[in-house]
């Protein structure tokens, strides 16, 4: 058995958010006993290394875009290596792609549902996490009790850390991406700014957010 982590890219390039939840998954995979492994949609020794660096056993490469993958086939994929490799948790990042495939993955595998996780278990038996509540005025504490969950971190919530280790390399099974009657991806506009708002390490507000001259 194993904590599943799904590593997005921005432009090819690893989220930091990812990095949040490799770190969380490590601690969780530590805590329980089990391996750490990591999806990702990518051909970078640079990202591989990364995921490496932050604990990961195992990586599960798919040499093609993430851009080009419609959400609700990313949670097929997702739920079918969950399955595959008897996960008892996958770790997502609260992003927007993240929010969109989650509550598929868990009705997918009839897993508990844990989202806005703003620190690392407070507990791992049972399983205690802290989370956002009232749009990030107050936080709230979950108790799971059930053995599997899908949970999601709040991004720039708890930092990454290193923790390197000997991963090894998988290819992913692409025959796992299944045509779907959902959602089609029409046209793409890619974002040509390096870095997400979201995974910015500091926002310049201008305006009515300085709330006055001084």
């Amino acid at each position: 058995m194993c904590v599943l982590i799904f590593a997005e890219t921005w432009n090819e390039n690893l989220k930091k958010s990812s990095l949040e939840t490799i770190s969380f998954g490590k601690n969780l995979a530590d805590s329980l006993g089990l391996k750490t492994k990591v999806v990702i949609f990518s051909n970078s020794e640079e990202n591989f290394q990364t995921i490496g660096d932050h604990g990961a056993d195992e990586i599960h490469k798919f040499s093609i875009s993430l851009e080009g993958i419609e959400n609700d086939k990313l949670a097929n994929l997702i739920s079918e290596i969950a399955e595959k490799e008897e996960v008892k948790h996958v770790i997502i990042s609260n992003t927007s792609r993240g929010k969109s495939i989650c509550s598929k993955i868990a009705i997918d595998l009839n897993y508990e549902l844990i989202s806005n996780v703003l620190s690392y278990p407070l507990n791992h038996n049972p399983l205690k996490l802290k989370c956002k509540a009232f749009s990030s005025k107050a936080s709230c504490l979950y108790q799971v009790n059930n053995e599997n969950s899908v949970i999601t971190i709040l991004p720039n919530s708890i930092g990454s850390e290193i923790n390197r280790n000997q991963y090894k390399i998988v290819e992913g099974d692409e025959n796992l991406i299944k045509s779907s009657t959902g959602l089609k991806i029409i046209k793409e506009e890619k974002n040509t700014n390096e870095i997400s708002l979201t995974d910015a390490e500091r926002v310049v507000s201008a305006g009515r957010g300085l709330k006055g001259p001084e």
